[in-house]
């Protein structure tokens, strides 16, 4: 089996019926019902719109690689394990001398067979063992002023330990959950709407277990001032 689907998780009863009973009469309505209305494109690249400084933080050069973005890690995949339109990856240091490392992943188009994956995949289809995966309440809200919600994760890699944080928005959904994001580009399809995504996601190298509580607060803070510095053009697509 597929390593990225042997990680997902199962499955609810009546979404998956759900799912099955729209999958079953889309032949039928596709002409009909196929989306149409896809977001308005932003003028400004996603890179150009992101803070290079933010509070104590500032970008340097990457002294380490950052965990891959697709399923393969090395970019060898197809248009379905790299769904991206745009992506933003920088590392930043703080005064301590922590390196936080970003990345933002923007996809224009979300649909059932090509979306944005999520970093429990990507890291597990990378030879990670997820450790700690748990969700995560962003302090703050969305544009919209909807809650911000994502995921912890503690990954770990022969002698690499990453606390990893993220949120990943479908349309104008924020979900913890795999298959709420399935269901969103459903429901949008259904009223004609092509919904967008992002991914926005940062991550730090850790000695110990025990410093992944206060790492992923740390990151979820610095999250947390990358969006509020980033312009007025790109900061809707990391918070609509």
């Amino acid at each position: 089996m597929n390593r990225a689907l042997a990680a997902l998780p199962p499955l609810p009863f009546g979404l998956a019926l759900l799912l099955a009973l729209a999958m079953a009469i889309s032949p039928l309505l596709s002409g009909a019902l196929a989306p149409t209305r896809t977001v308005e494109a932003v003028g400004m690249p996603l890179d150009a719109g992101i803070p290079t400084r933010v509070a104590d933080w500032v970008v340097v050069p990457s002294p380490v690689a950052q965990t891959g973005l697709d399923l393969t890690g090395d970019g060898s995949g197809t248009d379905n394990s790299r769904p991206y339109d745009q992506v933003v990856m920088r590392n930043y240091r703080n005064g301590a001398g922590d390196i936080a490392m970003l990345a933002i992943a923007y996809a224009r188009v979300q649909r059932q067979e090509v979306k944005i994956h999520r970093p429990d995949l990507c890291y597990r289809s990378q030879g990670f063992a997820l450790l700690t995966v748990e969700p995560a309440r962003f302090g703050f809200t969305s544009i919209g002023g909807r809650p911000v919600i994502g995921r912890r994760l503690l990954a770990q890699r022969a002698g690499r330990l990453e606390a990893v944080v993220y949120w990943l928005r479908t349309g104008e959904q924020y979900s913890d959950a795999s298959w709420d994001a399935r269901m969103q580009i459903l429901l949008d399809g259904l009223d004609g709407h092509v919904p967008d995504g992002v991914l926005v996601r940062a991550s730090r190298l850790i000695a110990s277990p025990a410093e992944a509580t206060a790492t992923w607060l740390q990151l979820e803070a610095f999250l947390a001032d990358i969006a509020a510095g980033s312009s007025d053009e790109i900061r809707p697509l990391l918070l609509r």
